[in-house]
């Protein structure tokens, strides 16, 4: 009750238990489910927002698939939500496990671990099959009137291991709508540390 006391209006949560007490307890409250919930179809989109989120950030694996996509929009008045600029390997086993790393670390164990494993696994993956960067789950800053057209107006640009400036150009750039230089300095993969 402390958050909501000092004016927090909306949180990010993936657990369905914890949405449940958190509407229970403050309604008024806008919640967003995290990527982590893995809302990759129409029966996991139905129940969340039968606990009455108002928000769903959908797996970036589902990036690539409008007409998936259009049928959530279709099938939903609630906002959804894609991620606009990883380069994770598309349904990468590791994926969750490097996600849960970074979020629950802070920006010195982050600098300190700029080699970890998942990025060390990574780099070697795509020099062995360097053609992976290209079938990634990353929307062009071009390409982000195709989701507008299906009703997905909210972009999340990941990046929280970077510096401010970087986040800074990777939002304009998809603000913009173009990007005139090298696409993998928008990725969150190929971020120089």
């Amino acid at each position: 009750s402390r958050i909501y006391k000092i004016g927090i209006k909306k949180l990010i949560l993936t657990h369905p238990l914890l949405i449940k007490s958190v509407k229970r307890n403050f309604p008024d409250i806008d919640i967003i489910v995290s990527v982590f919930a893995e809302v990759d179809n129409l029966e996991k989109l139905k129940y969340f927002e039968s606990l009455g989120v108002s928000r769903i950030t959908l797996p970036h694996e589902l990036n690539r698939n409008l007409p998936l996509l259009k049928k959530f929009v279709e099938a939903t008045g609630m906002e959804l939500e894609v991620i606009a600029n990883l380069s994770c390997v598309h349904y990468c086993a590791r994926s969750d496990f490097h996600c849960m790393y970074v979020g629950h670390s802070d920006r010195a164990i982050l600098a300190r671990s700029a080699g970890d494993y998942y990025v060390n696994w990574c780099d070697s993956f795509r020099i062995n099959r360097p053609w992976e960067i290209l079938s990634s789950d990353f929307i062009r800053p071009e390409d982000v009137y195709r989701y507008e057209e299906i009703g997905i107006e909210y972009l999340k640009i990941a990046g929280r291991a970077t510096s401010t400036s970087w986040i800074i150009r990777a939002v304009n750039a998809y603000l913009q709508r173009e990007f005139r230089g090298n696409l993998f300095e928008l990725l969150t993969q190929c971020y120089p540390y």
